[in-house]
Order: structure tokens, then sequence, then C-alpha cells
């Protein structure tokens, strides 16, 4: 009985979304949806309701930690899932970027922006993103070279000099998130970016922008005041 229960609750949720879209389901029911998905159990109502109590929306609980989802009642398969939502759309989002510059120029800071962004944007820490570029703008390397904490970001300049080498570039870009919501630079990023600009033009590498990204807004280094001569005049 409770197995047929569980069905029939599937099923409605499943017409409901492939019918009506996924914008007429409730957050609640988003997640009771996911948690049906791969068992049909008959908790499953209870415990996206009980999710969204504790954690307030549909992004805190995708972002939630692994062990206090399973405090909550998930099991593996399901904590496992959920989590994986929020990294299965940031890849998407990298791909459709990916995808929209193959083979093109990377020659405006809205394009560079752009692709970057998916790497960053609804981090709850701070990342460090490096974008190497060919002669020709064309994007070599993107990718995260440092994992943040929640209150700043150590950069492995040696790293990020070995990557610039081994991708023979042209030019780079830097960026990092604040999840203060605040894109402004510190005293520590602007000490940063003038080592990086000095070190890379050794290797024959030239900086073209460090990027500061916050939910909302984003701030390019070459273009404020107190740091627009560290990048010269090759943008």
């Amino acid at each position: 009985m409770e197995d047929k229960k569980g069905e029939e609750r599937r099923a409605e949720l499943k017409r409901r979304y492939l019918e009506d879209g996924i914008e007429q389901l409730s957050e609640k029911e988003i997640i009771e949806l996911l948690l049906r998905t791969s068992d049909v159990r008959v908790d499953a109502e209870t415990l996206s309701e009980k999710l969204i109590n504790v954690y307030g929306s549909l992004r805190s609980t995708f972002e939630a930690p692994r062990i206090p989802l399973r405090e909550i009642g998930l099991n593996d398969k399901e904590t496992a899932l959920l989590m994986l939502m929020p990294r299965l759309y940031e890849r998407y989002m990298i791909s459709i970027a990916v995808q929209k510059y193959c083979g093109k120029a990377l020659d405006t800071d809205e394009a560079i922006a752009e692709y970057i962004a998916p790497r960053l944007l609804r981090k709850r820490c701070e990342y460090v993103v490096l974008l190497l570029l060919s002669k020709r703008r064309r994007a070599l390397y993107c990718g995260v070279v440092n994992d943040g904490v929640a209150n700043g970001s150590d950069v492995d300049i040696r790293n990020i000099l070995e990557l610039c080498v081994n991708s023979n570039a042209e030019y780079a870009v830097l960026a990092h998130n604040h999840p203060s919501g605040i894109p402004l630079p510190s005293e520590f990023d602007i000490t940063v970016t003038k080592r990086l600009i000095e070190k890379m033009a050794l290797l024959g590498v030239t900086m073209l922008d460090h990027i500061i990204f916050s939910e909302t807004d984003k701030t390019f280094l070459s273009k404020l005041e107190e740091t627009k001569d560290l990048f010269g005049k090759v943008k």
C-alpha cells in the first residue's frame, strides 16, 4: 500500500513537471521529485518539507554539507543527488560559454567576463580562476587555480606561472569572487596583481586584467582609477 502511494505521488509530480513546467512546482515539490526519482520512498514529502524548513530555500538545500543532510534522514544516494544539482548547473553554464566562444576571440571585457563567470558565481567561498589566451585571444586554458576560504584566498603564483608556460600563453586574466557581495579589491588583491604582472612579463605573458565578481556585479581592475595603470595600454 505504501509503495503504491509513493508511486502515485511520483507519477503526479512527474506529470505536473512535464505538462506544466518546473515553474509550477514549489521548492519543496522540486526536492520531493528529486528524492522520488531513484526511489519510491513514502516519506519523501515529509523529508522535503523538513529540508525546506531547515535550510529555507532550494539553493541552500542543494548547497548543504553532506553530513547534515544525512542526519536529517537522507540516504547516500539522495544526498549525492541533491549535492550534484549546483555542480551540474555550473558545468552546464560552463559548457554554454565554451561552445559560444569555440574558435572565437575573447577580445572584449564582456566576452572575457562571460567566459569566466560560470566558474565563480554562486560560490560561498572565494575561488581564483585563471584564463589563458593565445596571441589571437582564443582560450587556451580556463580553470580554478585555488579553492578559497570564506575570508580570503591565497594565490599559488608558481602554479599560475607554470600553467602560462605549459599553455604557451600570450595573455592572461585572473579572476576571483567576493562572497561578501562587494567586488572591490583589497590591498592583498592589488599586491598579488602587481606581482603576477611583473612575473608574467618575464615569461613574455601579458596580464590583461584581474576581475572581481560578486553575485550581482563585477569590477575590472584595469578600469579602476587606483589600479588601471598597472595594466598598460595592451587592451
